[in-house]
């Protein structure tokens, strides 16, 4: 008979109810497909820029095949968070509303993030799971009406050579950096306090404000008002990109939706920026953060129109074998993201740029005029 307490999480159903890949977004890696950038980056001498954590076992386990770190989602939350194992079943159970249950309860199934931030459980049972944090939308607004538009290093970024991004395109757009770090910290925990900016994900690991080497921030909008946040080095650092901690990433440029008329084409990009340059060329475009974490809500979302996804090149660096991995795990994506929209009677269509550019606004700054 178990003497399992009705307080206690049982850590093998933890494991089997979370989607790995989605915990791995939630905690701020860049997914692409089944691969992502390591979180170890002592381990590896360049930052692991080419991904080398993998994804296996059914979206069960991880490993790097770098420096060889592996695991479950308790051992990637411990590694990335700094808890002991304790605290992580906790902290994940709430996370993915997965309350504790009596002995005998039905476990819950493995699951992905629901539409709009919140993880829904899906037990066996009928009882009702309990959502975790949603977007803070008064928080997110706040922060960047406190910081006020982009300051005169990220302007030059942004409206310089490699971006090509307009003035007009950049307030459109809404980006802004955070100036003062230690001011801007004080300030939101003055008026939000620490808990609430740690559920809004906008504090992480040790209570800090994640924007510090990620300082120049994109704001991912629905409905008009702030849902998301993406920063941005300006350096040569790694990671590039830092998402908010534990809300799941949202679409770039959602509402532009709303002003199209059903079965008018649309462009879905590899990133924000690439969709901010193409909405600067005239043409309907919406952002994903990495293609790998495409959610079948947004193939549902997109189903009334005419979407085309143009994806980046694989960089061309790397040795053979690193190569041949991306090519594969891009094709994965690809695939993933065309039978959703199979799924929904609907053919995603597809633009794969020259191979001497990177990304679509590489392609743009040298071809201002992107074919329909």
């Amino acid at each position: 008979m178990s003497t399992q307490r009705p307080d206690r999480v049982n850590l093998e159903e933890l494991k089997a109810a979370i989607d790995i890949v989605d915990l791995a977004q939630k905690l701020g890696l860049e997914v692409r497909g089944r691969m992502a950038r390591c979180f170890n980056a002592q381990g590896h001498a360049n930052n692991d820029r080419r991904p080398s954590l993998g994804f296996y076992d059914g979206g069960r386990r991880y490993q790097c095949f770098v420096c060889n770190t592996r695991g479950t989602v308790l051992e990637l939350y411990m590694a990335v968070r700094g808890t002991d194992l304790l605290t992580a079943a906790s902290e994940l159970a709430g996370l993915y509303g997965l309350a504790p249950r009596p002995s005998g309860q039905a476990p819950a199934r493995r699951y992905r993030t629901a539409q709009g931030g919140q993880a829904q459980a899906r037990p066996v049972s009928s009882t009702a799971a309990r959502p975790t944090s949603a977007p803070d939308s008064e928080l997110y607004e706040a922060l960047a009406a406190y910081c006020g538009g982009p300051d005169p290093e990220a302007l030059a970024y942004l409206t310089g050579p490699s971006r090509g991004l307009t003035a007009e395109t950049v307030r459109r757009f809404g980006l802004f950096t955070v100036k003062d770090y230690k001011t801007t910290e004080r300030h939101l925990l003055d008026h939000f306090g620490a808990k609430r900016l740690a559920a809004a994900g906008v504090f992480g690991q040790g209570g800090r404000l994640l924007f510090y080497k990620h300082r120049l921030v994109i704001p991912y909008t629905k409905g008009g008002r702030v849902i998301f946040l993406q920063g941005r080095r300006l350096d040569e650092g790694a990671p590039k990109y830092l998402h908010l901690s534990g809300i799941s990433p949202a679409l770039f440029n959602q509402d532009r939706l709303d002003t199209l008329a059903q079965g008018a084409r649309v462009y879905l990009t590899e990133g924000a920026f690439d969709a901010m340059t193409l909405e600067q060329h005239g043409r309907p475009a919406l952002g994903v953060v990495g293609i790998g974490g495409f959610r079948s809500e947004w193939a549902e979302l997109l189903a009334p129109f005419d979407a085309c996804l143009v994806y980046d090149n694989p960089k061309p660096s790397g040795t053979p074998e690193e190569r041949a991995r991306e090519e594969a795990t891009l094709a994965a994506a690809k695939g993933r993201i065309a039978r959703l929209f199979l799924d929904r009677g609907r053919v995603l269509k597809a633009k794969r740029l020259p191979a001497a550019y990177k990304d679509l606004t590489d392609y743009l700054v040298a071809n201002p005029h992107y074919p329909a």
